[in-house]
């Protein structure tokens, strides 16, 4: 989007990248001062996310929690906090404007959702200061790009359920941002970047200010945040792009030792082409396409597959008939951010401050134009526009109609575009009330407006009449329909070649799917902390509190899209509302210190109440310990009962319709397109989630810098809440469960007409593995030398449904459904970075490890190859101190993906395989290398 940049652009980022590359040829790095006390070698706990309590001094919280300052996010110059974020080992594949460029159903493009652990973005609580923060969609999950990130100070990752302390959705645990309150002064930032295919380009600008007043009793604060990120509208810009497909063995028979399926590349589909051609099975009208001027060519079906619309099919000009080729691979979004805090001390022991937050982001992309594949449009015999050679072939056999299969690329590719408005403001008040306990209480309000469309979108209804093109016995062509009603708008349109039809066909088929949405969420809490008592090992300190808060959501569609009249969108006007009512409690007490057993163990508890005005009670608790042994040695663990009760769009949903595919077990049709509705369910309940997580840190006394940390993590959903499958819903009735057959409607004839879908309480998921971390700090060669590595493995991942265990560790494809895309078994990332008064260089690693298309499979058996390869990518980043007017800044620059690493080839598994790229987004770079450069300055 915005392309008109571009050539100020490159000059601009052409200049910086040569000055960066000067940067790396200096002889030593830098590090700035103010940024020592969140150097990457440092592991602490921080309590304001690992728990509530303000314990004694020197006490750390036995929740392992990840505590990355604000250079984690600077190093790598990314245009957001959540891509720095995602680069850790904990994060699984998440929402962000590189993985959900084909999406039309949901209007999310150009957010960025976390997901730790791969458990799913809605089990990931997403906090700002330690408060909440409205959802940028009705699922509920917090849009990181919509909060300011010129002022954070931290980011703090709780790897461990979070319920007792946090309520809701803290399942997989906490990611809290902290901002720097205490900033005076100002600040900014300026940045360029572009691919290394010259395209994916970023601009942004950021800047910060703060000053006292009234003697140093107040403080403000505000910052303002631009970035604008072009799009990349077609997968076969990169030269990873092959057309791999996974597809079914032709030479497969039962028992013969051939495998089941088999991993391809260039493959691509023959129900359908851009220029259209005729779909029959067989006879010398099959395959017949068309050139630019109409006249007939053949179509090149190549190697069908058995059982789907795949093949090695080719079209007129040769090239491989591959639609996934559209495919986005970024979207395009421009974003601004604000940021307001004013705060004063009333007295020395009150202090009132207030925040305001506005933020907007525009994100837009391309997917999937009006397919109308394997026959689904039929074409008449007297069509005015049939060319005349296919017209008479017709004749000759007698045919009255005959059906095509065409792309209709030529009238626009669906094109969702997102508007978000969102804004926050809190008022609260920090009150000391006496030297060991104090009282904090605030109240938020927050609101996201959200206008959605789909545009370049097909109205159904219009398209047919359009391509039913007749002579109105004069001599003009005109609709069929127009014949019976001459003021019915229609525009006949000619289908018979790529380009043929006209603009005005084009305008009277196409518009738009309009969705406008308001998200609000209320907060009122008060939290109360200090000393019960005082023990010989210390006092027994305890947080406590109540907490309101209520969600509410509205939703209106445009008149067409309730009756799922457009192709892709088909949005549902719907409303609802909950509210639920916590109090809470912590305590930490100290069992003893300095003791023959060890420096010190501590004990901590927490719980919480909860009432929904949806579901009742609820309760969630945790138990945990800390255990200084001694010689640097610390043990820690926990048990938590944690929960995620269902968002506004999984209670409310007024549904969203688009078309896909089926196979029906029942009349044994295969590739069946059909409208699919998802919509909400008031009967769902919150899941109930079991977790556990037992470590030990090692911090030796004789290596001086060093610090080790071992954590085991265990998390069991009960009654975890998702949508079945799509195609399940049909095989599960066939199988004789009646409750799915509910949601299928079937036509007169038996034929299917369409399939509900939506959440339901079903299944058991289980999850758990290891997070390793390192850090080790040294001077060396006039510099300091920090040094950090994070791992994580993941030994079991798999969910239970009906009795059955769906082992899912380590999939991309997955090919039986849901649950798909869960975390790889080994993920690291490692960041080596040297630094002296005046430079800074940092390489980092990241490695995903193998995984499999689907880990049900077995190689040589289910499918030829069931391996996803490995990829380990490095990055480099670089910045020097320079003076610009007597002022202090920063010139940087950074290189990710130095190597140009491709993503690993991966199979698909779906009834039509049109969107699948052979590679997964989940943790791969589909963008390939890029480039950074930019200036930061403070005085």
């Amino acid at each position: 989007m915005n392309r008109s940049h571009f050539s100020l652009y490159s000059c601009g980022c052409s200049a910086l990248v040569l000055l960066g590359l000067g940067v790396l040829s200096a002889a030593s790095m830098r590090v700035n001062a103010e940024e020592d006390a969140g150097k990457l070698a440092t592991i602490e706990e921080v309590n304001v996310t690992s728990t509530r309590v303000k314990a004694r001094p020197g006490y750390e919280a036995p929740t392992p929690t990840t505590v990355l300052g604000s250079e984690f996010v600077s190093d790598m110059s990314t245009p957001n906090v959540a891509d720095a974020l995602n680069r850790l080992p904990s994060m699984g594949n998440a929402n962000s404007p590189r993985s959900n460029g084909n999406n039309t159903s949901t209007p999310t493009q150009g957010a960025n959702f976390l997901n730790l652990r791969g458990l799913g973005t809605n089990r990931t609580l997403v906090l700002l200061d330690g408060r909440r923060v409205v959802g940028a969609a009705v699922t509920g999950q917090v849009d990181l790009n919509l909060l300011p990130s010129t002022l954070l100070q931290r980011t703090e990752v709780v790897t461990g359920g979070a319920s007792a302390a946090w309520g809701s959705d803290a399942v997989a645990g906490v990611v809290n941002l902290v901002l720097d309150k205490e900033f005076t002064g100002f600040k900014g930032s300026i940045q360029l970047g572009t691919s290394d295919e010259r395209d994916a380009d970023e601009r942004k600008a950021n800047f910060a200010g703060g000053f006292e007043f009234a003697d140093g009793r107040g403080h403000v604060l505000a910052s303002v945040n631009y970035t604008e990120s072009d799009s990349v509208d077609r997968a076969d810009s990169r030269d990873w792009f092959r057309g791999t497909k996974l597809v079914n063995n032709p030479a497969y028979a039962p028992g013969n030792g051939e495998p089941q399926r088999l991993v391809l590349d260039n493959v691509g589909q023959f129900i359908g082409s851009d220029a259209g051609h005729t779909f029959l099975s067989a006879g010398p009208l099959a395959g017949i396409t068309f050139a630019p001027d109409g006249s007939l060519q053949n179509f090149d079906f190549g190697t069908r597959f058995p059982g789907q619309p795949l093949g090695t099919s080719l079209t007129g000009d040769g090239q491989l008939n591959d639609f996934s080729a559209r495919s986005a691979l970024q979207v395009g979004y421009e974003q601004v951010n604000t940021f307001l805090r004013a705060s004063f001390d009333v007295t020395d022991k009150i202090n009132v401050y207030g925040e305001y937050i506005y933020a907007n982001t525009e994100a837009e992309t391309v997917t999937v134009p009006y397919y109308r594949f394997a026959g689904a449009l039929t074409i008449n015999r007297d069509n005015a526009f049939l060319p005349a050679d296919l017209a008479t072939q017709m004749d000759n056999f007698g045919m009255t109609s005959i059906p095509l299969g065409r792309s209709n690329v030529d009238f626009g590719r669906a094109n969702p575009y997102n508007d978000r408005d969102f804004s926050r403001i809190v008022l609260g008040a920090e009150i000391s009330l006496s030297d060991n306990w104090s009282l904090e209480t605030y109240y938020e309000r927050g609101e996201t407006d959200i206008h959605a469309e789909v545009r370049s979108n097909a109205n159904r209804a219009n398209y047919a009449l359009a391509v039913d093109a007749v002579d109105d016995g004069s001599g003009n062509i005109v609709c069929r329909s127009t014949l019976t009603d001459p003021t019915n708008g229609c525009v006949a349109a000619n289908i018979f070649g790529l380009g043929a039809p006209s603009q005005a066909a084009i305008d009277y088929v196409i518009g738009a799917a309009v969705q406008d949405t308001t998200v609000t969420q209320d907060v009122f809490s008060v939290t109360v902390q200090g000393d019960l008592l005082t023990l010989p090992a210390g006092p027994v300190s305890a947080a406590f509190g109540y907490e309101y808060r209520k969600e509410e959501f509205t939703s209106k569609a445009d008149p067409l899209s309730l009756v799922n009249g457009w192709w892709v969108g088909n949005y549902k006007s719907a409303k609802g509302e909950y509210d639920v009512n916590e109090f809470f409690a912590e305590i930490v007490v100290p069992v003893f210190v300095d003791s023959a057993l060890g420096e010190s163990f501590d004990l901590n508890a927490a719980v919480r109440a909860t009432d929904y005005s949806t579901s009742g009670d609820v309760n969630t608790w945790k138990l945990g310990f800390t255990y200084n042994i001694g010689a640097g040695v610390s043990l820690r663990g926990t048990k938590s009962r944690d929960i995620r009760a269902p968002n506004l769009n999984e209670y409310f949903s007024g549904g969203e319709t688009n078309s896909i595919f089926f196979d029906d077990p029942f009349t044994g049709q295969n590739s069946v397109l059909v409208p699919r509705t998802i919509s909400g369910n008031t009967d769902l309940q919150p899941e109930e989630a079991d977790t556990k997580t037992v470590g030990i840190v090692y911090q030796p006394e004789f290596v001086e810098g060093l610090v080790v940390s071992l954590d085991y993590f265990d998390i069991e959903i009960g009654d975890a809440i998702n949508a079945v499958d799509d195609q399940s819903i049909l095989d599960r009735c066939f199988q004789g469960e009646t409750a799915f057959c509910s949601l299928i409607e079937r036509d007169s004839s038996g034929n299917l007409a369409r399939v509900f879908n939506g959440p339901v309480n079903f299944a058991v998921e289980k999850l758990s593995g290891y997070d390793l971390e390192i850090g080790y700090g040294f001077d060396a060669a006039g510099g300091r030398v920090d040094i950090r590595t994070l791992w994580t493995y993941t030994d079991e991942h798999f969910t239970v449904d009906r009795g059955d265990k769906d082992d899912l560790l380590g999939e991309y494809a997955g090919g039986n459904g849901a649950f798909a895309g869960g975390p790889q078994e080994r993920v690291g990332f490692t960041s080596v970075r040297y630094s002296t008064d005046r430079y800074t260089l940092s390489l980092r690693n990241r490695y995903v490890g193998d995984g499999v298309i689907d880990a049900q499979w077995t190689s040589g058996v289910d499918v030829d190859n069931n391996k996803v390869n490995s990829v380990s990518y490095f990055d480099l980043s670089a910045s020097a101190d320079i003076q610009i007017g007597g002022s202090d800044a920063e010139i940087f620059f950074s290189v990710d993906n130095i190597f140009d690493k491709e993503p690993p080839r991966v199979g698909f598994d779906g009834p039509t395989a049109l969107d699948d790229l052979g590679v997964s987004g989940s943790r791969h770079d589909l963008i390939g290398r890029y480039f950074r450069a930019g200036l930061r300055f403070a005085f």
